[in-house]
């Protein structure tokens, strides 16, 4: 009797799914490590996308069945389960996240660099429904994006030092800030337009901005969208700013999140575009100042029915113990004070604590807040393990799930990171990451499970 109801508590480990509920990442044929990134499809299959080892390389994208086998059966990659996706002299350096299409199809988000084009930014890359790469868009199925086009040469290479400069800051970073990176960098609206948020110089000003930009289904740019086909994110008394995430509000309206660094004012703020392309005067466009640079926001959810908004991140108290953040908005900005009295949440729920990175709203009308991340400190350490947690939206732990409200995931061989989370269309959690052993600065393995609920 024990047994059978250890099986069926929501937090537990779903036994149907591959072993015992977790998936050591080994796809025959793939010279991948880890999955970054992965989603649930209507029939409880999933998708999930790694990158591929080495230099000027690209990434995979596999079909697993819903006990977590490689989907063979379905014509998915002609029939293999898998496809591999590269582009001549483009590396792919990092796995943003994906999306599911109304034609079934699957968008991805990347960072690129190109030698031979001296560029580097974002990329969308757009796959049909059985894998193959969408040629009507953009370039042969991408689109890429430099944040430097538009200035004369001389602006270009004064920019090209300064983000050189920058992103070696913020590689360091986040090869410390192991889950820092949002995946909600892009998405497709109900008419089939395809929105990003993103950043690039605004050469009028000569400063980065955190730039909106909405593309029509063949990934040239729409120009009804603000009259060019983007939009600057403009914050008041503020010059330099990153777009991180966004996320589509049931209205059509866009709401969008990143950091913003000024002498004396760094932080994060939160704001929303209109569908027209302009900024919403009618939101409460949030910021939140963070001089220590401290804070990190990871990710962003809107609920469907109403457009609450959930935010989530994290702080570190210091070399060992991190802090998990969530904030819960209004549709207009605001914050919703049923939860937490109308402040953002701050948390540990072990000595260690951690910080969350993922976050979706579930239970069966959206009143449950299921958020993922990893444990411990922004280093590697014996207190590096996967977490996820289920809130009722007032801010309170929901103990149901796993007796406590959250579950730990931990390999006792390795030092496991939380890369991404989806929920299935019945409601189960499905996270992945990556395995580390605490001397590598790459992972060296990945994982993927499935919790109950």
């Amino acid at each position: 009797m024990i047994q059978a109801l250890r099986q069926t508590q929501p937090g537990t480990l779903d036994p149907m799914f591959a072993e015992d509920g977790v998936l050591d990442w080994q796809i025959p044929g793939i010279a991948s490590r880890a999955p970054q990134a992965v989603l649930s499809l209507a029939d409880g299959k999933l998708i999930a996308v790694s990158r591929l080892s080495g230099f000027q390389s690209g990434f995979a994208v596999v079909r697993l069945t819903d006990k977590g086998a490689l989907d063979t059966g379905t014509g998915f990659g002609d029939g293999r389960g898998f496809v591999q996706i590269s582009f001549a002299d483009t590396h792919i350096e990092i796995i943003f996240g994906a999306a599911l299409l109304i034609d079934d199809g699957v968008l991805i988000t990347c960072q690129y660099s190109n030698q031979s084009e001296a560029s580097s930014g974002r990329a969308l890359v757009r796959l049909l429904k059985d894998g193959r790469l969408d040629q009507g868009f953009g370039r042969g199925g991408a689109v890429f994006f430099n944040p430097l086009e538009g200035g004369t040469p001389e602006q270009t290479r004064n920019m090209r030092s300064r983000r050189a400069e920058q992103k070696s800051a913020e590689d360091t970073r986040a090869h410390r800030k192991l889950n820092g990176r949002s995946h909600a960098c892009a998405g497709e609206q109900p008419d089939g337009k395809i929105v990003l948020i993103t950043s690039a110089v605004d050469f009028s000003f000569g400063d980065f901005k955190g730039q909106l930009v909405r593309l029509n289904p063949d990934g040239s740019l729409d120009k009804t969208f603000n009259g060019t086909g983007s939009a600057f994110v403009e914050l008041a008394d503020v010059a330099e700013s990153y777009g991180r995430g966004l996320a589509l509000q049931p209205d059509g309206k866009l709401v969008v999140f990143g950091d913003y660094r000024e002498q004396g004012a760094n932080g994060w703020y939160v704001t929303r575009f209109n569908a027209q392309g302009q900024q919403d005067a009618q939101f409460a466009t949030l910021k939140m100042p963070d001089p220590q640079f401290a804070l990190t926001v990871f990710d962003i959810s809107v609920r469907a029915k109403d457009g609450l908004i959930a935010l989530v991140g994290g702080v570190f108290e210091d070399f060992h113990t991190g802090v998990g953040m969530i904030s819960l908005l209004n549709r207009d900005g605001t914050f919703n004070r049923v939860f937490n009295q109308g402040r953002p949440l701050y948390s540990k729920l072990t000595d260690m604590g951690q910080q969350w990175s993922r976050c979706a709203f579930g239970g069966d009308d959206g009143d449950r807040l299921i958020v993922a991340g990893t444990g411990g400190s922004e280093f590697l350490t014996a207190h590096t393990v996967a977490f996820t947690a289920r809130y009722l939206l007032t801010g309170a732990l929901e103990t149901t799930f796993a007796n406590v409200g959250w579950a730990v995931f931990d390999d006792r061989n390795w030092l496991d990171v939380t890369s991404d989370m989806a929920l299935t269309s019945d409601g189960r959690i499905v996270m992945c990451g990556e395995h580390y052993t605490g001397q590598e600065i790459n992972p060296q393995a990945g994982w993927m499970l499935r919790y109950l609920t």
